[in-house]
């Protein structure tokens, strides 16, 4: 309908300070400062002061600024009014395309009962604070009226045929009730009134009861109806034919939004320059070779366990989640080699009993986790449950730290130079965006050290996180577990572990301009993402990751004639069958391994029936039948991350939109507050 989105305030002048060092202390101070104004609050309610009228006359300009008179009328008890009142101005807002607009106030003149008083300001964050009255003197009991002129540029929101004022009047953060708010607009010479449109009542609502004294020709005049509360106040809206206010020019324009986004757009060019350099250094370092091509295998990997082909299988990525998972595979893989048995009880749970005879044949890991759990001549037997058990931490562990992430050195190269340089121009753009923000920015040399370190603070945590869910990501789904499972503890690990990082994104995100944060979000990804791009196999382990997924295409898409179990003896198919089993659990292909193996036994000719048709393994023994050993690693994870873990002991608006009626209270331009002091 319009060309601009209506302008919105997003000063809160209450706001607590500029990021500081320490982020739990600003939470604190923040806290401390809103105890403190609830506090007053209460004491203004219970002394009677009040804002008797509050008169504001405001001129349009032909420049775009505004020219506005205020008369305050307070009722001082000298409770919170002692000397004076003071003043809140927001300096800040945001046009429709969620950049800031800045706007310069200048103080043409304050009286007080009619007389020049002193006054003086305070800078507040992205707004200014101007205290009347003298510090030497107490005002008297009774009703003094305070009168502030002032001058506002860019006020106006300039749209395709219509412009608008859309404005606070009063402000929704003032100490007081107010009983009479009276508002007048004037509108250039010869321009007329198009749309009105008044909001009264807390911030967010839409419309409330007023007063339209005045709505014709270029003068408007509006009135509450009934008294407001802290926390209320009245915005008015008011548009009228383009042509009466002045456009600048379009080369002016972008110089205004350059400079009140300063540092956002020293942030975008820094982002750019990083996406450059990142891509050109992954190019030249971190670009993967090509691969061998890929071919089916029909014979197991020479030299390798099971479990330690499905660490390689998942590019080298080990971990907790993994451990389990391989611990699974290793003891299928001591089951088949008949070291042991397996036996699932009624409640769930694993009973491994030792056989006899000693190999001397198993792989170091295979070899280490049956020693762990059955070390001693003398133990048979150890059931595996829900319960803690030392023997099966002790085995878990080994395997923990045999396929660590920190193996995945061996196998990948990082080129850190290069991403650590990437690293320094992501802080640069995260620190200009912040420390050059009008709202949260630093404004002296206190600030100026704390945001900058909070930076570089903020870009090494959202790292560290990245890499933490990352982890957590690739742990849970690789488990089989469900997606709502997974998603329920990634946030219950997001709400813990990150908490402090949340809060600080929420200071944030009610702070700054939804520009600036998605320039400093997207440094921060880009960083997070080269760092994992930056990582290069050897050329040594693409040929053996091509060796092993061309073994897992005949455990799962080879050709029919040449695959697993056809024109095989019954042994020779349950040779081949177990032979191959724990590494199918191992490359998350255990399922289509077992089913394969089932058809094989359904296939078999009729005179066949009986004993011949029968598998009725001697090492793995479930009432429910031995198709189950093809889900034992998914469905044993919960039991042996369980038995695993020692749960008792330590453990580490276009222009006219608003007074169409699309605004609110609280919002356009304007607004603030004030208190006594």
């Amino acid at each position: 309908m319009f060309a601009r989105a209506s302008k919105k305030s997003i000063i809160c002048v209450n706001a607590g300070p500029a990021i500081r060092l320490w982020l739990w202390l600003a939470v604190f101070m923040t806290l401390i400062v809103s105890n403190a104004s609830v506090s007053a609050q209460a004491i203004g309610a219970a002394s009677g002061e009040r804002i008797t009228t509050f008169r504001s006359e405001v001129f349009v300009q032909q420049n775009g600024g505004i020219r506005v008179i205020e008369d305050i009328h307070v009722e001082a008890q000298g409770e919170l009014i002692k000397r004076g009142v003071y003043r809140d101005f927001p300096l800040v807002t945001m046009n429709a395309l969620k950049f800031y607009d800045l706007a310069d106030i200048q103080i043409e003149s304050i009286l007080l009962d009619g007389r020049i008083v002193p006054y003086h300001t305070e800078k507040l964050d992205g707004a200014i604070r101007i205290y009347m009255g003298d510090p030497q003197r107490t005002l008297s009991i009774g009703e003094h009226k305070f009168t502030i002129t002032y001058f506002l540029n860019n006020q106006i929101s300039l749209g395709e045929g219509t412009d608008e004022l859309y404005w606070n009047v009063t402000g929704n953060d003032w100490q007081f009730s107010i009983d009479i708010v009276d508002a007048k607009v004037h509108l250039p010479v010869g321009a007329e009134v198009n749309d009105l449109a008044v909001y009264v009542g807390p911030q967010g609502q839409k419309g409330g009861r007023y007063e339209v004294l005045s709505g014709a020709g270029n003068f408007v005049e509006v009135r509450n109806a009934v008294a407001l509360s802290k926390g209320d106040g009245l915005t008015i809206a008011v548009s009228w034919p383009s042509g009466y206010v002045s456009h600048p020019a379009f080369v002016n324009a972008v110089g205004k939004l350059v400079s009140d986004n300063l540092g956002i757009f020293i942030g975008m060019t820094l982002c750019l320059l990083l996406l450059v350099y990142l891509t050109f250094s992954w190019r030249k370092f971190g670009k993967d070779p090509k691969p061998p091509t890929v071919v089916p295998r029909f014979e197991l990997p020479v030299g390798r366990s099971a479990a330690e082909v499905g660490f390689l299988w998942r590019k080298a990525k080990g971990g907790q989640n993994f451990a389990t998972k391989a611990f699974a595979v290793v003891l299928t893989s001591l089951a088949v080699k008949r070291c042991l048995t397996i036996s699932v009880t009624g409640k769930g749970e694993y009973i491994l009993s030792k056989l006899p005879g000693v190999r001397d044949d198993l792989p170091d890991d295979e070899q280490t986790v049956l020693n762990s759990l059955l070390r001693q001549s003398d133990v048979k037997e150890i059931t595996i449950g829900r319960e803690y058990r030392k023997e099966v931490e002790s085995a878990r562990n080994s395997l923990l730290d045999r396929y660590s992430a920190a193996q995945r050195s061996r196998y990948f190269v990082r080129n850190d130079f290069p991403w650590k340089i990437g690293f320094v121009m992501a802080v640069l753009a995260v620190a200009a965006v912040v420390m050059l923000d009008p709202v949260i920015g630093a404004r002296d040399p206190e600030s100026f050290i704390g945001t900058a370190i909070g930076s570089i603070m903020l870009v090494g945590a959202i790292i560290l996180i990245f890499n933490f869910l990352q982890a957590i990501l690739a742990g849970i789904f690789d488990r089989g577990k469900p997606v709502e499972r997974a998603i329920g503890k990634l946030v219950i690990v997001s709400l813990g572990f990150m908490a402090p990082a949340w809060v600080f994104g929420f200071i944030l995100l009610g702070a700054m301009s939804p520009v600036a944060l998605c320039v400093a979000v997207f440094a921060i990804v880009v960083c997070c993402l080269f760092r994992i791009w930056m990582e290069v196999p050897t050329q040594e382990f693409l040929k053996l990751h091509a060796e092993i997924e061309g073994y897992r295409r005949y455990l799962t898409v080879a050709e029919q004639d040449r695959m697993n179990f056809m024109n095989r003896e019954m042994g020779d198919a349950i040779a081949i069958f177990e032979k191959h089993l724990p590494f199918a659990m191992a490359l998350d292909a255990e399922d289509v391994w077992t089913q394969r193996f089932e058809d094989y036994l359904r296939s078999l000719p009729s005179e066949a029936e009986g004993r011949n048709k029968e598998y009725n393994p001697a090492w793995y023994k479930d009432g429910r039948g031995w198709q189950n050993i093809g889900s034992f690693s998914s469905s044993s994870v919960g039991q042996l991350s369980a038995a695993a873990v020692s749960f008792g002991a330590p453990t580490i608006s276009s222009a006219g939109i608003a007074s169409g009626g699309g605004g609110f209270s609280g919002g356009g331009r304007g607004g603030g507050g004030g208190g006594g002091w």
